[in-house]
C-alpha cells in the first residue's frame, strides 16, 4: 500500500488545488439546463459515461460493475445498485463508487484518526476500515431525478475525496 499511496499522492497534489467539497446550503434554483432527467440509469449509460470521462481504463467486470483506472493511477469500482425494483423506473436507482487500500499490520492505529477526521470534515464520501483495508465509498442515487452530467460530477468529487484521503494517509504513515 505504501508505494501506491506515495505514487498517487504525488500525482494528486498536482491535480488538487484545494478542497472544492463545500456544498451550498442556499435555496434550490430553478432548473435551467436542457439535459434529460434520469430517474434510473442502466449499464449502457454508465459505461458510456465512464468512457467519456477520459479515464486510462474502464473494464466491465460483471453485469453491473466496472473497474476504473484514472490517469493518476487511482483504481476504483463503479457498481449499479437497486436494479429493477418493483414499482420503480426500469434500470438501477443507484451507483456505488468504491476505492480501497490495503493496510500493513501496524498501520491501523495511525489511520484510525485519519478515517475519523475525513468522515467528520468531508461528508462527501464515507471512509471505513474493514479487516486490513481502508475503503472510500460514495453512493449516488437517482431518486427525484439527476442528469448524467450530475453523475459525472459525482465521479469527479469522488476522485477529489480519494486525493484528500490519500494525502492524509501518507502524512499519518510518515511516507
Amino acid at each position: 500500500m505504501r508505494c501506491s499511496i506515495i505514487a498517487f499522492a504525488g500525482l494528486m497534489l498536482a491535480v488538487i488545488a484545494g478542497p472544492a467539497l463545500a456544498q451550498s446550503t442556499g435555496s434550490i434554483p430553478a432548473r435551467t439546463g436542457t439535459a434529460p432527467i434520469q430517474r434510473s440509469i442502466n449499464v449502457g449509460e454508465v459505461e458510456r459515461l465512464l468512457r467519456a470521462q477520459g479515464y486510462a481504463a474502464v473494464d466491465k467486470v460483471s453485469e453491473t460493475e466496472f473497474i476504473v483506472l484514472t490517469e493518476n493511477e487511482l483504481k476504483f469500482s463503479v457498481a449499479l445498485t437497486a436494479c429493477d425494483v418493483q414499482g420503480q423506473p426500469p434500470g438501477c436507482l443507484g451507483l456505488s463508487i468504491l476505492a480501497s487500500w490495503s493496510m500493513e499490520p501496524g498501520d491501523r492505529a495511525k489511520l484510525v484518526p485519519v478515517v475519523e477526521t475525513i468522515n467528520s470534515q468531508y461528508r462527501i464520501a464515507k471512509v471505513m476500515m474493514i479487516d486490513e483495508a481502508v475503503l472510500l465509498e460514495r453512493y449516488v442515487i437517482t431518486d427525484g431525478g439527476v442528469t448524467l452530467d450530475h453523475i459525472a460530477e459525482e465521479l469527479g468529487q469522488f476522485e477529489i475525496s480519494a486525493g484528500l484521503l490519500i494525502d492524509a494517509m501518507v502524512k499519518a504513515l510518515g511516507l
